[in-house]
């Protein structure tokens, strides 16, 4: 399979390579809209062609479509403008596409609940049901700018509770239907209603932060759930998501998360961790030096990469994604030490409010 990675900043950037390393893909052509994160996987990527503002060439996005369609290419994006962009194209029709959802695009915040509904929508049907039980705050405790600061997602294994999620979402469902989306979504779960009932009631659905690298971490075959034909999907929750317990967070620098703040261009090697380890990371703001074979910071937003950790317990999962920022050594590093520790708190409430059991 080939295929076209189009991402805003370097947040796709770990998946295409992902793409292209591990599952073997023909091949995997990635394009940054914004400018200034073009340095992001410098020593992996060649830069695209722009025009006086900064802009990737229209003639360039005419001839990398027409490619796309020509090679059967399947196009991950989670950018609005360039999604936009294909629609104008003739060959639309013969594109094979996982964008953003508009309410994805307008909702530039994300959701804020701490516990959320997910799932992968296949166009169709809802597949490989999830929790997410979410760290809010950038630093221990909660302290800091309010976006995710971590997040475990905890495969739905109880029939009861799948069939609970596809209730709670099933209008939110017909809407992606009707728009022809594919791909990961996300609801906010709310406990504050009239009735006491919980309601699935905002939504995020294309490549939500955090929620993607934990789906992604374990699939065994990402380019099969892409293909045209979602067939990958249809195998099951268990073969989606094979271990029940997937704790993923940001592992960075300054002046992440602040996100008008100026790069720093000061570059720092990233060391500590064994090949084992490294592969832990999903790696965002990083350059590669072929030659000697080493990492180092690309001078950008600070975003380093987003740890992760597996298991069929929840402290098994916990163990392996601390271990990586515990042991990885960078100047000023930043990290949640206490990642993970509401979700029993959190799967007890759940049960004891309203017996559902995952």
């Amino acid at each position: 399979m080939k295929f076209l990675v189009m991402s805003h900043t370097h947040s796709l950037l770990p998946f295409a390579y992902r793409l292209q390393l591990q599952e073997g893909a023909d091949s995997v052509e990635t394009l940054v809209a914004v400018q200034a994160f073009e340095a992001a996987w410098k020593g992996k990527r060649d830069s695209a062609p722009r025009d006086d503002k900064g802009r990737i060439t229209a003639d360039h996005l005419a001839s990398v479509f027409k490619r796309a369609a020509d090679d059967e290419a399947t196009i991950i994006t989670d950018d609005w403008n360039l999604q936009g962009k294909i629609s104008h194209q003739a060959i639309v029709s013969r594109l094979n596409i996982y964008g953003v959802h508009a309410q994805g695009h307008t909702n530039t915040d994300g959701l804020t609940s701490l516990i959320r509904l997910g799932g992968w929508f296949d166009g169709e049907d809802l597949w490989a049901h999830h929790l997410l039980i979410v760290d809010r705050g950038a630093w221990p405790g909660g302290m800091g700018p309010a976006i995710d600061g971590a997040m475990t997602m905890i495969r739905v294994d109880e029939k009861p509770a799948r069939d609970l999620i596809d209730l709670l979402t099933q209008k939110w469902c017909e809407e992606l239907k009707s728009k022809g989306f594919r791909g990961l979504v996300q609801w906010s779960l709310n406990f504050q209603t009239d009735t006491g009932e919980p309601v699935a009631d905002r939504m995020e659905a294309g490549w939500p932060f955090l929620h993607s690298h934990a789906f992604i971490s374990e699939l065994e075959d990402f380019s099969s759930l892409l293909s045209d034909s979602g067939e990958a999907a249809t195998v099951g929750h268990r073969t989606l998501l094979p271990k029940k317990f997937v704790t993923v967070y940001p592992i960075s620098r300054p002046p992440w998360p602040t996100r008008k703040a100026r790069f720093r261009f000061d570059l720092v090697p990233v060391e500590g961790l064994t090949p084992q380890q490294q592969a832990r990371v999903f790696w965002h703001d990083v350059q590669v030096d072929p030659v000697a074979q080493s990492l180092s910071t690309a001078g950008l937003d600070g975003l380093v990469g987003v740890a992760r950790g597996v298991g069929d317990t929840n402290e098994l999962a916990l163990v392996r994604a601390l271990e990586v920022g515990l042991r990885l050594r960078m100047p000023e590093k930043q990290f949640r030490v206490d990642a993970g520790r509401t979700v029993q708190s959190a799967l007890a409430e759940l049960e004891g409010r309203f017996g559902v059991l995952v």
